[in-house]
């Protein structure tokens, strides 16, 4: 489970709009909550035009199992007259898009996931270790409007695992008890989701 509040301000920086966000969040497994953790970003907007959106900022994180405690970020987002879109937001993933059909999206390109559960009686102590895997899925994904809000979605492509580790719960991801960085592999996603904001062209 994974549960966060998320506060948003909005504020004037170097005559830009700037984008100020304060996240806390809590997660564990069925048999407790294991881990609060905050996130803090700023972004500055440096371009909002109807082809082209463009952003620059910082993201911080209050965890002590995160690898890079401030990172900077990056978006820009580009409508070419091809019917293309570029949407590239930095580290999270670059993806090519295009309409296609009557209501439907293809979309070619990279993002950057993790995966992270917990371990019960890992050592056959009572220590609660974590397992984090961090994921880079590139190929293909087409979503589809059902309408009534329904979106159905497949994804495939190469899944490359840099790194998986299992380390103390409380302790950082470099303090480890074991590694493994498995071999790339094809994978296949099948979703259905459900956004009440979707619009289904006519």
């Amino acid at each position: 489970h994974y549960e966060s509040l998320n506060l948003t301000r909005y504020a004037t920086l170097w005559g830009k709009m700037a984008i100020y966000t304060a996240s806390i969040a809590t997660n564990g497994s069925e048999k407790a909550i294991e881990r609060v953790n905050g996130i803090l970003s700023a972004n500055v907007v440096l371009k909002a035009t109807r082809e082209i959106q463009m952003t620059v900022g910082l993201l911080g994180f209050i965890d002590p199992s995160a690898i890079i405690p401030v990172i900077p970020t990056f978006a820009y987002k580009q409508q070419f007259h091809s019917g293309w879109m570029l949407d590239l937001i930095m580290p999270k993933g670059a993806y090519l898009r295009k309409e296609v059909l009557r209501n439907g999206r293809v979309s070619l390109g990279s993002d950057l996931n993790s995966t992270l559960f917990y371990l019960y009686n890992f050592d056959g102590s009572d220590k609660v270790f974590t397992f984090s895997q961090m994921e880079i899925n590139s190929g293909l994904t087409y979503e589809h409007n059902l309408g009534r809000s329904f979106i159905a979605t497949i994804r495939s492509g190469l899944k490359t695992i840099p790194r998986a580790r299992i380390f103390e719960k409380n302790k950082a991801q470099s303090d480890y008890v074991w590694e493994a960085s498995p071999d790339p592999s094809v994978y296949v996603n099948l979703g259905l989701s459900f956004n009440p904001f979707a619009k289904r062209r006519k």
